[in-house]
This record gives structure tokens, sequence and C-alpha cells, in this order.
């Protein structure tokens, strides 16, 4: 941990200093190399709703998650920003990176389910909460004077995080806040959010980190979940693979969703072409693939994945990859 006094300087783009509001938490691609998994759970008994009324949280969740999609990605250090100018009055640096897997491994983080982090006291009284950053990465120490758009440190997978991420929680005294809405988080929703905390840079951040499809390819093997979290995507599909798969990685998807993928071979004909059963309840984080137990001929190949909700596809994306 670095000692002593910081001088920070300001990381973002020249002008920011005079935009209104909370800005950006993460420096990264949204939508590409950085994605928004649960928003503050608005609802204040046992049911869900999130600050625009939907199901992207989970029950009883304080803050806002934003994710990498692998270990890897903790690797590469993905900074986390200090969304205001403040001072810094508390970190933690020491916990290892480790996924909780299951609920036997909660106690094991008893007192520190935040893990590494960091908590910056705002001028207008508002604190601002950094969570599950990674081991040795945070840049701040007790004291020291953050501006706005500071590295405060990386995201990682410490205390009790499922998946590597950024937990951020905004807090105006002891009460939790919602930065989307600006209402105190178990006060319920509208479907329309007016008072927003955040700055036109951060809502544009935040708007597209809000995707469904995380990550997709091909590859010679079916690529499994576990893997996928911890070494990131599988090898890219070759020529000498024995079998031609395409996968999906997808984010907060709802009961009644469907999957689509179509894979196009190098001579232009669909080699295959297929929309999944709905699902039969939502998920926030789900890996699907197809293919056929066959080599692939040599050639630039096409994979599309899309998500269909309520009969609509709403998202789709589509990449082409040089089989050799």
């Amino acid at each position: 941990m670095v000692a002593g006094i910081l001088a920070l300087v300001e990381a973002a783009s020249p002008g920011a200093a005079e935009e209104k509001g909370l800005g950006v938490p993460l420096d990264c691609i949204p939508g590409e190399t950085c994605f928004l998994q649960q928003y503050a759970d608005m609802d204040g008994g046992q049911g869900i709703a999130d600050p625009f009324c939907g199901d992207v949280a989970y029950d009883g969740h304080g803050g806002t998650d934003v994710r990498v999609s692998s270990m890897l990605d903790v690797e590469a250090f993905v900074p986390v920003l200090a969304v205001a100018e403040g001072t810094v009055v508390a970190t933690r640096d020491r916990e290892p990176d480790a996924p909780v897997r299951d609920e036997s491994e909660w106690p094991l983080h008893k007192g520190k389910e935040c893990g590494n982090g960091a908590i910056v006291d705002h001028r207008d009284g508002l604190k601002s909460q950094y969570c599950h950053l990674r081991k040795g990465s945070v840049r701040v120490a007790r004291g020291d004077k953050a501006a706005r758009g500071a590295v405060i440190g990386a995201v990682g997978a410490s205390g009790m995080a499922a998946f590597p991420h950024l937990h951020l929680t905004i807090r105006r005294g002891d009460q939790d806040i919602d930065p989307f809405s600006g209402k105190p988080v178990g006060t319920g929703c509208n479907g329309v959010v007016r008072d927003s905390l955040w700055s036109a840079s951060a809502q544009d951040f935040f708007q597209q980190a809000d995707v469904h499809v995380m990550a997709f390819g091909m590859a010679g093997r079916p690529p499994d979940y576990k893997s996928l979290m911890t070494d990131g995507p599988p090898p890219n599909l070759t020529a000498r693979d024995r079998a031609t798969i395409g996968w999906g990685w997808f984010l907060n998807l709802r009961k009644g969703d469907r999957l689509q993928f179509k894979i196009t071979a190098p001579d232009g004909s669909t080699y295959i072409e297929t929309e999944t059963k709905p699902l039969g309840h939502r998920k926030a984080a789900y890996m699907q693939f197809v293919g056929r137990g066959r080599s692939p001929e040599p050639g630039d190949w096409t994979l599309e994945v899309g998500l269909k909700r309520d009969g609509e596809v709403v998202e789709t994306k589509s990449r082409m990859v040089a089989v050799r």
C-alpha cells in the first residue's frame, strides 16, 4: 500500500471537473471489457426490484456491481476510479482473490465481506465504498486526498465475491443510496428515474455496459462455466479440432428468454441455425453452446448470437473466425 499523502491526478477528460454528478467508476470499455451485472435491490421486502422496476438485482443487494468476464481480466489490472473528490477514510488490501464457490465459504469472509477496498468521504455528505478489489492493487491510504477519476485500485474477486467485479456502494450517513434514482435502497421503484446522482458521462457508461452478450466465440470443444470464469474463453477453433462449437456467455436473462445461434461456413452455407427453448427461470449469468462433432473446413466462419425476449430480438452480436 502506498504510504503518505498521494498527489492524485485528475484522470478524466478535460472539462470533466465541471461536469455535475458522480463520475465513471471504472477505466474500461463498457459492453466490451466490463459489464453491468447488478443494480441495488429497491424492494423493501423479500422481492426483487432494480431502480427501473426490473429484476437486475438480487434480494437485499445494496450497491451496483460492474464486472469483468474472468480472472484473466483481474490479472490485467482494470482500474477502479474515485467517483468524486474526497478524503480516503478506510482501506484494506490483504485479502486473496478467490471467488466464493458456495455458501459453505461465507464464514471465511465474516467481517471482511467487502474484501479489499476503500471508502472515500465526499464534501456533500456522501461516501463511496469500493469493494472486492484485487489484492495488492489499492493505491490510496487513509487520509489521502482523492481527486475525481483518481485510481483507487483494480477490479478483483476478494472478499465474498462470486465473480470478479467492483461492488460500489454510495451512502448518505448510514443509509445506502441508489445512485441511479437518488433514493435510499429498499424504498421502492417507480420505473421512471429522474434524480440520478450520476453525471451524463457515467449514465452513458452504464447504458453501454448494460448488455446481455458478455462473450462469445467458436472453439473445438464445449466450454464450461467454471473454466470461462477462471481461465477466460477457450482457444479459437482450428482445422485440427474434431468438433465445431459456437458458444455464448450471457448476462441477466429472464424467464422465457430464448437464445439464438447461427453458424455460417466459409462457403456461405448455414452450418447451424437454432433457437433454444424458453428459459425456465432468470439467470444472472449463463453459458450456452451449439455444435457438431466434426472438424471444420479451413476458411472464414461466422458466428452470430442473439437474445429473443417477448417475441422480439433485443440483442445480436456476430464475429468472423478465421479457421486455419
